[in-house]
């Protein structure tokens, strides 16, 4: 039963679908990388090489950045669920 007291988590999962440089990518002050990209199918939750995070539910701004590119944007993480994030 929830009566406010407890913090639901979801996840998000930062990717590639073609070959990148190595990428730090920064989501509610902690940090992950993206080592390697997924051309042929979507990576699955806490897929090796994503940059995954597990955070309470709600909307946050990520950056992203490699030597030679930048992302910035928005995202929102649902409890119990999996949000997968490419980034172009």
């Amino acid at each position: 039963m929830d009566n406010g007291t407890c913090q639901f988590t979801g996840r998000a999962v930062f990717w590639f679908d073609s070959p990148r440089e190595f990428t730090t990518v920064y989501l509610n002050n902690a940090q992950s990388y993206i080592t390697q990209y997924y051309p042929a199918a979507l990576p699955s939750c806490g897929s090796n090489g994503c940059a995954n995070f597990t955070v309470p539910s709600g909307t946050y701004t990520y950056h992203a950045e490699s030597t030679i590119s930048t992302w910035d944007g928005t995202m929102t993480v649902y409890a119990g669920e999996c949000s997968l994030i490419l980034l172009n």
